[in-house]
């Protein structure tokens, strides 16, 4: 618990901003495929499958399941935004 405590009063300026938002935006293709197969019960397979299949032009899934795909993307889009909120206020050095 302490440790924590220690965590959350560490000055946000002596992060390493570049390296927090450089694994946000490695993660995230990630983090939307393993929440896309869990909201439309899919493999890693089939959502690969589905990823392929409408290049040609057919449509790989449904109509519920494109708004499920694109109500995971709003809502994890929405939460790194939030995340790299927490950067607005650092100042520059002086």
């Amino acid at each position: 618990m302490q440790n924590n405590q220690a965590k959350s009063k560490t000055n946000q300026s002596s992060l390493n901003v570049l390296n927090d938002l450089h694994a946000i935006m490695t993660h995230l293709p990630i983090v939307l495929r393993d929440r896309i197969c869990e909201e439309c019960n899919w493999s890693i397979p089939t959502y690969y499958r589905k990823c392929r299949a409408g290049v040609k032009g057919e449509k790989a899934y449904s109509k519920a399941e494109e708004q499920m795909i694109v109500k995971v993307y709003m809502e994890t889009l929405k939460g790194a935004f939030d995340h790299i909120d927490k950067y607005k206020n650092i100042q520059p050095a002086s």
